[in-house]
């Protein structure tokens, strides 16, 4: 488009020199015999004055009307093209947006009444006895309006597929003890899974529960939430119903 522009500028210009030099070029000589007769340089043919001057009117019109055509077409050209970079500038710009949180793989939430949660990256696992999570780094909104009462229990991750929750849910089993391991789950909140920790009526109580494991599991946090059975995707099951430990599906 851009290329297209400047060669209408060129031929605009070059049309422009063109009607100019054809201008310049004739000269009007006075015959000594015929003061009604005039020649152009390049040409000794008399032309009559009265039939030259009504042509040269019409040739200047019409090269005027071409040059106003050929400076519209290019002015129109010109403003597509602004409008067109100003469409690029905004889309690269939104799309910036959008790449910096595909690159996001993980959650570590911490909730402000219920539905405020920051993001996170991918845990290592440096030790098969601790659960690592790093500082949050992004802010998400998750939709935890849909169930039947309000609960504090311990959020320890918040991920964007079930793989990493899985993850997650394994290392905490391998972390802690049996007895550590109550009401373990997955549970699908919007398009996010949330590896939570415990089930408990008061703050008082779940606060006792994350002094015991926080040295385990650094970055988990208290969430006041509303408790649905019907998302939960996965919770652990002792091992004395279930052999080595093995998850099963939504089993309250």
């Amino acid at each position: 488009m851009r290329n297209f522009i400047i060669g209408l500028s060129i031929i605009f210009f070059a049309l422009s020199g063109y009607i100019t030099f054809k201008t310049l070029g004739i000269s009007v000589k006075n015959n000594s015999n015929n003061n009604d007769s005039i020649f152009i340089e390049s040409k000794d043919i008399p032309y009559n004055v009265k039939n030259i001057s009504g042509k040269d009117s019409k040739d200047q019109a019409s090269h005027r009307a071409l040059i106003d055509e050929l400076q519209a077409t290019i002015t129109k050209l010109e403003n597509e093209l602004s409008k067109i970079n100003e469409h690029t500038q905004a889309k690269e710009k939104k799309d910036g947006k959008e790449i910096k949180h595909e690159t996001m793989e993980q959650l570590s939430v911490t909730v402000k009444n219920g539905i405020e949660s920051e993001r996170d990256r991918v845990p290592e696992e440096k030790d098969k006895n601790i659960v690592i999570l790093n500082k949050s780094i992004d802010t998400m909104v998750v939709n935890d309006q849909k169930a039947s009462k309000r609960i504090y229990t311990i959020q320890t991750g918040s991920f964007i597929n079930i793989e990493r929750a899985q993850k997650q849910f394994d290392l905490i089993v391998k972390g802690l003890i049996e007895k550590e391991l109550e009401y373990l789950r997955i549970e699908k909140i919007g398009e996010f899974y949330c590896v939570r920790l415990g089930k408990f009526i008061s703050n008082a109580q779940a606060k006792i529960k994350l002094e015991s494991v926080k040295s385990r599991m650094p970055g988990c946090t208290i969430v006041k939430t509303r408790y649905l059975e019907e998302r939960i995707e996965k919770i652990y099951t002792p091992r004395k119903s279930s052999r080595g430990g093995q998850t099963q599906r939504a089993i309250a």
